[in-house]
């Protein structure tokens, strides 16, 4: 199943809920698009960019 056929199906089903259970998937959605897919510390996302340096420094010293 490709992400449109996905989606249809998700539509499919939100389509057959009462309306009471609409309010609930609007909720549901306003906290999936609220919550971020990834959190990381400030220290986390220093190493991150330290070995990006890396590699870089390493790619342009290997690969010239």
């Amino acid at each position: 199943m490709n992400i449109a056929e996905y989606k249809l199906d998700l539509f499919r089903e939100i389509d057959k809920l009462p309306e009471d259970s609409l309010i609930e998937v609007k909720k549901l959605i306003t906290q999936l698009k609220s919550k971020p897919s990834a959190v990381i510390t400030t220290a986390q996302a220093e190493q991150l960019n330290i070995g990006r340096e890396f590699m870089q420094e390493y790619h342009e010293t290997f690969n010239t």
